[in-house]
């Protein structure tokens, strides 16, 4: 009896049932993987100054701090809790887009002394923001990013192969780091990084780096995410709404491309307007590139 496309021995059980309901669709698919800091000063307080009393100083995850805590009748906040807002958000808005619905594919890593699969790759209406949200826990006093990057990496490439040998149009992944300061892991981000960056110059990979409320040293590091040293930055509720609508707005803008009708796409006419070029994988890059269409704002 002939085997699958994909073997079954290959991946976890849950990973293999996955995959089947992914590749089951039949709809063309856009991976995407968030990989997100949860390391310990991830859950400093974002908390206007008026609302805390500095209680001391100290040296956490890489760096100088201040001890405070809120006074009185003040609501905490924190980096994590912002996060979390948004990507609840986020997660409901891939499910309400119908578009969205049948095309994304998406993963959840994060890292903190290592690397920990919150979400395998999955459609979104498999999702809830709520159980996501309450699954990203904070983790300890290191920033390992290699962890994280090389974790979020391996699943896009393991997702992309099955998407590959089972004759599934896809486009080029999108990998999403969220982090709010420099790495403690040395060499091994450098590797991580320069993995990522050949991947992205083979034009493999689409690279999306997100600052939270980050300071100099950490935005000059994330710009060695990108070639062109792009990134987003946010510091306030209002940019981490920002970005993510930015998000979710242009991967919708692909979604008529990508879920358009098989017949459709089978239309030499169609196919010449829009130009579709096959990448090393043998699946499809998107006419732009997701990228392309992300107009970076100096520090949004």
């Amino acid at each position: 009896m002939a085997r699958n496309t994909y073997d079954e021995d290959a991946y976890t059980r849950e990973e293999f049932s996955h995959f089947q309901n992914i590749l089951l669709n039949g709809t063309a698919r856009i991976p995407i993987c968030f990989c997100i800091d949860v390391s310990k000063s991830m859950d400093w307080l974002t908390n206007p100054s008026s609302d805390l009393i500095v209680t001391g100083s100290g040296y956490e995850d890489g760096g100088s701090v201040n001890h405070v805590k809120l006074r009185p009748g003040a609501t905490r906040k924190s980096k994590l809790d912002d996060l979390k807002k948004v990507l609840r958000k986020l997660i409901y808005g891939l499910r309400d887009e119908a578009a969205l619905r049948d095309s994304a594919v998406v993963s959840i890593v994060t890292f903190s002394r290592y690397a920990n699969t919150v979400v395998n790759f999955c459609e979104p209406v498999s999702l809830d923001g709520n159980v996501i949200a309450n699954q990203i826990k904070l983790g300890v006093d290191v920033t390992n990013v290699s962890e994280g990057i090389n974790l979020a990496l391996n699943k896009l490439s393991t997702m992309s192969k099955v998407l590959s040998d089972a004759q599934t149009e896809s486009y080029k992944p999108v990998f999403i780091l969220i982090s709010d300061g420099l790495p403690t892991d040395g060499r091994e981000a450098e590797e991580a990084v320069s993995r990522l960056r050949s991947q992205a110059a083979n034009d493999e990979l689409s690279i999306i780096p997100i600052g939270i409320y980050m300071d100099i040293p950490g935005k000059q590091w994330l710009r060695q995410l990108r070639p062109d040293g792009e990134i987003f930055t946010m510091n306030s509720d209002y940019d981490f709404e920002q970005v993510f609508d930015m998000i979710e707005q242009l991967i919708v803008e692909k979604a008529p491309i990508i879920s358009v009708d098989e017949e459709i796409m089978s239309d030499n006419q169609f196919a010449k307007e829009t130009e579709i070029p096959a990448t090393a994988y043998g699946q499809t890059a998107s006419p732009d590139d997701l990228l392309k269409l992300f107009e970076f704002p100096e520090d949004v």
